[in-house]
Protein backbone atom coordinates (compact mmCIF):
# COMPACT_ATOMS: atom_id res chain seq x y z
CA UNK A 1 0.00 0.00 0.00
CA UNK A 2 0.73 3.68 0.39
CA UNK A 3 2.26 2.94 3.57
CA UNK A 4 4.91 0.67 2.69
CA UNK A 5 5.94 2.78 -0.73
CA UNK A 6 6.41 5.70 1.54
CA UNK A 7 8.33 3.85 4.15
CA UNK A 8 10.70 2.12 0.90
CA UNK A 9 11.40 6.00 -0.18
CA UNK A 10 12.61 7.29 3.01
CA UNK A 11 14.70 4.25 3.13
CA UNK A 12 15.89 4.45 -0.37
CA UNK A 13 16.36 8.58 -0.11
CA UNK A 14 16.84 9.41 3.85
CA UNK A 15 19.70 7.06 5.06
CA UNK A 16 19.48 6.24 8.77
CA UNK A 17 15.59 6.74 9.52
CA UNK A 18 13.94 5.85 12.18
CA UNK A 19 10.43 4.30 10.79
CA UNK A 20 7.91 3.22 12.23
CA UNK A 21 5.61 0.85 10.52
CA UNK A 22 2.09 0.19 11.49
CA UNK A 23 -0.94 -1.77 9.98
CA UNK A 24 -2.93 -4.87 10.57
CA UNK A 25 -1.15 -7.81 9.39
CA UNK A 26 2.36 -8.32 11.10
CA UNK A 27 3.85 -10.52 7.97
CA UNK A 28 3.49 -7.95 5.68
CA UNK A 29 5.13 -5.17 8.34
CA UNK A 30 7.89 -7.35 8.80
CA UNK A 31 8.18 -8.01 5.20
CA UNK A 32 8.30 -4.48 4.64
CA UNK A 33 10.72 -3.58 7.42
CA UNK A 34 13.18 -6.02 6.07
CA UNK A 35 12.82 -4.41 2.49
CA UNK A 36 13.82 -0.98 4.29
CA UNK A 37 16.56 -2.59 6.56
CA UNK A 38 18.14 -4.07 2.74
CA UNK A 39 17.82 -0.87 1.19
CA UNK A 40 18.59 1.33 4.49
CA UNK A 41 21.08 -1.25 6.34
CA UNK A 42 21.72 2.19 8.94
CA UNK A 43 18.22 2.72 9.30
CA UNK A 44 15.47 1.35 11.73
CA UNK A 45 11.89 -0.13 11.15
CA UNK A 46 9.80 -0.42 14.61
CA UNK A 47 7.17 -2.90 13.75
CA UNK A 48 3.54 -2.51 15.29
CA UNK A 49 0.39 -4.28 15.08
CA UNK A 50 -2.45 -1.92 15.62
CA UNK A 51 -5.90 -1.78 13.78
CA UNK A 52 -6.07 2.07 13.36
CA UNK A 53 -9.73 2.06 13.23
CA UNK A 54 -9.54 0.94 16.74
CA UNK A 55 -9.81 3.96 18.92
CA UNK A 56 -8.17 2.16 21.62
CA UNK A 57 -5.47 0.27 20.04
CA UNK A 58 -4.45 2.86 18.69
CA UNK A 59 -4.06 5.30 21.77
CA UNK A 60 -2.23 2.05 23.24
CA UNK A 61 0.17 3.10 20.30
CA UNK A 62 0.43 6.87 20.38
CA UNK A 63 1.37 5.71 24.35
CA UNK A 64 3.85 3.27 23.24
CA UNK A 65 5.47 6.08 20.99
CA UNK A 66 5.26 8.90 23.30
CA UNK A 67 7.46 6.88 25.70
CA UNK A 68 10.21 6.18 23.31
CA UNK A 69 10.55 9.24 21.40
CA UNK A 70 12.58 7.72 18.98
CA UNK A 71 11.15 7.67 15.53
CA UNK A 72 11.78 9.59 12.51
CA UNK A 73 8.74 8.95 10.91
Amino acid sequence: GIGAAIARAYARERPGTRLVLVARNRRNLRAVAAECARLDPRGEAAVFVCDTADEAAVARLAGIMAAKKTADL
